[in-house]
């Protein structure tokens, strides 16, 4: 993740880790309406692109909203309807 290119806070881009900024435009994590996300080029201008941080609980919880509400994954793969929606940051060594 990296920060979105606004004003608001806890707004981050979503850029696979194959992602080179010299080598173009390259490609961002869009929200879709039915639920699977999709790469797009990457556009500062576009909301389907820019996802909110939502804290949700102790331990690091956090939610990831985007332009059709918050990613849930249910069975491995994200839905739409149930599922579970908590991500959780672990610590790390750098």
């Amino acid at each position: 993740m990296k920060s979105a290119p606004v004003r608001q806070k806890n707004r981050v881009l979503i850029v696979p880790s194959f992602y080179h900024e010299d080598l173009g435009p390259g490609s961002c994590v869009a929200a879709t309406a039915r639920g699977p996300l999709k790469l797009e080029t990457c556009d500062p201008a576009r909301p389907a692109q820019i996802w909110t941080v939502v804290p949700a609980g102790d331990s690091g919880l956090f939610e990831l909203r985007g332009s059709h509400g918050v990613i849930s994954v249910g069975n491995g793969r994200i839905t739409t309807g149930g599922g579970r929606s908590g991500l959780q940051t672990i610590p790390f060594d750098s």
